[in-house]
């Protein structure tokens, strides 16, 4: 929980030592950062601080591809790391947290209700694929795949996840989420065994977390920006519209919603890539691999001591649905991916 704030002057004075600034707004930004957009004479800027790690490897990777995206020529754009006067892209908060400077980039939220930006969000999903695709760095990626779910948290295993569907701690085990953990261990298990698999599709660097918080859309509608690049990582080339359409889900909406939706989003997407008809077959499962990860994820939050648990039983109930979903609309959604990824 971001509870303790650095204030950003603590921070600039690398940046700008000779610069006056102006704090326009200071918020926490998702569950994994906290940002502050600031006004300088040289323009505005975005400061962020990284509250869930303080790992400089992590954060040198990030930069690195970011660095080397800004030197492409790209229609859409992506967030631009500031130098500090010695040359780095991050300094260190008084209490050791990692923090940095960004280009601030205009923008407002897409409104992937609209399909013409869902289409426009598929096309520059494959402009970032295909530029990514093209990045050659000699540092290690920081994260894993996420078909290597046995390491996506350090303090919450597959193992110790079904341990916990089939005897619920408190406060998980409510009746309600008690049955849903239950339900979750055929999925779970299922899954566990196509890995090998599905670890054997096309690999290139990914984004690893698109969704609409982390893309701008500019005043005509068009999306502009693609922005968090925390969790870039190597991972499967598909995985990147896996995770776009898992997070399209939504509960409660009709499915015939979410499918027109979903075909939006691929028709750009594959108008400009070329996906195998294996990686095609694959997108169902990645989907709930998706929602997998961001449950271990959340859920070793929790045992850390970062979240309370209300984090964590949101993303059982949505793994749940996710789960569901596919059961009932499995065969719908292939006949959207055969449709969509045709050029």
């Amino acid at each position: 929980m971001n509870t303790h704030r650095v204030e950003p002057g603590q921070l600039l004075a690398p940046y700008f030592p000779e610069s006056s600034w102006r704090l326009l707004d200071m918020r926490g930004s998702g569950v994994n950062n906290t940002t502050s957009f600031i006004e300088t004479r040289e323009g505005r800027f975005v400061l962020r601080v990284y509250e869930t790690h303080r790992d400089e490897e992590k954060v040198r990777f990030e930069h690195d591809v970011l660095l080397r995206l800004a030197e492409l020529e790209l229609p859409i754009r992506m967030p631009a790391p500031v130098r500090t006067s010695d040359g780095n892209t991050y300094v260190r908060t008084p209490d050791g947290k990692l923090a940095a400077l960004f280009r601030y980039i205009d923008g407002k939220p897409p409104d992937l209700g609209d399909l013409g930006q869902l289409r426009q969000f598929g096309e520059a999903t494959a402009h970032l694929s295909r530029a990514l695709a093209s990045i050659r760095t000699e540092r290690q990626a920081a994260y894993p795949p996420y078909y290597e779910i046995e390491h996506a948290h350090p303090r919450c295993s597959l193992s110790q996840l079904l341990e916990l569907c089939a005897h619920p701690p408190a406060p998980f085990d409510d009746a309600g989420l008690a049955r849903m953990l239950a339900e979750l261990v055929p999925s779970i298990t299922g899954l566990k065994r196509e890995l090998p698999r599905l670890g054997n599709l096309p690999h290139q660097l990914i984004h690893g977390d698109l969704n609409a918080s982390n893309a701008l859309a500019d005043e005509a509608g068009r999306i502009c920006a693609i922005l968090d690049f925390e969790f870039v990582t190597y991972d499967l080339r598909v995985m990147e519209a896996a995770v776009f359409l898992s997070d399209m889900v939504r509960s409660g909406e009709a499915a015939g919603s979410t499918l027109s939706r979903a075909e939006a989003f691929l028709t750009g997407y594959c108008s400009l890539l070329e996906l195998t008809g294996e990686e095609i077959e694959a997108l169902p499962s990645l989907m709930l691999l998706r929602r997998l990860d961001v449950l271990i994820h959340f859920l070793g939050r929790y045992w850390d001591g970062i979240d309370g648990p209300e984090q964590t039983m949101r993303q059982i109930a949505s793994m749940h649905a996710m789960s569901r979903w596919l059961e009932r609309n499995e065969a719908a959604l292939r006949e959207v991916l055969e449709r969509g990824t045709i050029r």
